[in-house]
């Protein structure tokens, strides 16, 4: 079977002859620190291209299984440690503060054309409203009156 180099003294041997796979085909070897020449493809036989294909998939598949270990051990800590961060920020933050309640507002001004239009005075100006305001009239005109205001509503106060 072909070894996963991890030492700079091992050597990846071939799985069909003993001798090392950097030797027998001419490839740069990163355990000797010397770069051979390049192999020369155009010189090898059909079979000893498919054997050299069979072997450094393998050592890829090797390779590229413990990399993908290694990553999954990593993302599996990582997520244990967000779990914990987040477990921790949920106990100090479990409960959700609630919407403040605010009271209604009653509207300050009536549109005279449309008297279901209506405004509180918050806000954006109404399209109604700057429309007339822009033609010369004044916010005074469209007041609401508090007898007018207080008519619509039966608030008991002080119960």
């Amino acid at each position: 079977m072909v070894g996963y180099a991890q030492q700079p003294s091992e050597h990846i041997y071939s799985v069909f002859t003993s001798t090392p796979l950097f030797d027998r085909y001419n490839v740069p070897n990163r355990t000797r620190g010397t770069m051979n020449k390049k192999p020369s493809f155009e010189s090898m036989t059909v079979d000893e291209l498919w054997l050299l294909y069979e072997e450094l998939s393998q050592v890829l598949s090797v390779r590229l299984t413990s990399e993908k270990r290694e990553l999954e051990k990593r993302l599996s800590q990582l997520q244990r440690e967000n779990k914990s961060r987040a477990s921790e920020s949920v106990v100090a933050t479990s409960t959700p503060r609630e919407r403040r309640h605010y009271p209604r507002v009653l509207p300050k001004y009536r549109n005279p054309n449309e008297p279901s239009e209506t405004w509180s005075g918050r806000g954006k100006t109404p399209r109604w409203l700057a429309a007339a305001l822009k033609t010369g009239h004044t916010i005074d005109e469209f007041a609401i009156r508090d007898a007018e205001a207080n008519k619509g509503t039966s608030r008991r106060r002080g119960a």
